[in-house]
């Protein structure tokens, strides 16, 4: 009951795509030292195009933003990540900005946070105790966060900043999240969880969780 598809090199990473009877896959072509991301049909059983990365990427692991056209893919090779304007209908117009890390990137997770129009007009019509807002939570921001291979630490990029944050500015230390164990993987999750943390009010807090699992 297998069916193999020849993709023309190795898979080194396999993505569905959100809503969608697609998969992107990284293909590492090792005759001409190529990366390619390809995007593949599963109701028609082929492929629907691709495009290739620059000389001496390889594409590793994906993540989405807030549409499908907004593609993450760390680079195995060299110390960045690549955010493509992904062109789902002709995948080799696609085109891709470069965010330097700190090494290469083993895995990575979008996550952000705003007021939905609902709780906005909520929050408008409010006139006691504030509803959706905080003043020790950020509602709104956009968040990259990504795992540097062999640093064991998690760093977070503001992608409305284009800056890398200082989680401990109190510190002497700029950098990300220290965990003292390699990072296997990282997961957003797409909707607020209750957090053990009341706010003054003796109301729990609601925030997008990031989970990473470690090698311990």
């Amino acid at each position: 009951g297998i069916i193999e598809h020849d993709l023309g090199g190795t898979i080194l990473a396999l993505q569905r795509i959100p809503l969608q009877p697609l998969l992107i896959a990284a293909v590492w072509d090792p005759l001409n030292e190529e990366s390619h991301v390809v995007l593949w049909d599963i109701e028609l059983g082929s492929e629907r195009g691709r495009f290739t990365l620059p000389e001496g990427a390889q594409a590793w692991r994906f993540t989405f933003g807030h549409t499908i056209a907004d593609l993450f893919i760390a680079d195995a090779h060299s110390p960045r990540v690549f955010r493509v304007l992904f062109d789902i209908e002709a995948p080799e117009r696609s085109v891709w900005e470069e965010i330097p890390t700190a090494a290469p990137v083993s895995a990575l997770a979008w996550v952000h946070d705003e007021l939905s129009s609902l709780e906005a007009n909520i929050e408008d019509e409010d006139t006691g105790a504030s509803v959706f807002t905080d003043p020790s939570v950020n509602r709104d921001y956009e968040h990259l966060f990504v795992a540097p291979a062999g640093l064991l630490r998690v760093d977070i990029y503001d992608l409305k900043t284009g800056e890398w944050i200082d989680v401990n500015p109190l510190d002497d230390v700029f950098g990300g999240i220290p965990l003292s164990s390699p990072v296997v993987g990282i997961a957003a999750t797409p909707h607020r969880e209750f957090l053990r943390e009341r706010n003054d009010l003796g109301i729990r807090l609601q925030e997008k969780v990031v989970a990473v699992s470690t090698y311990q």
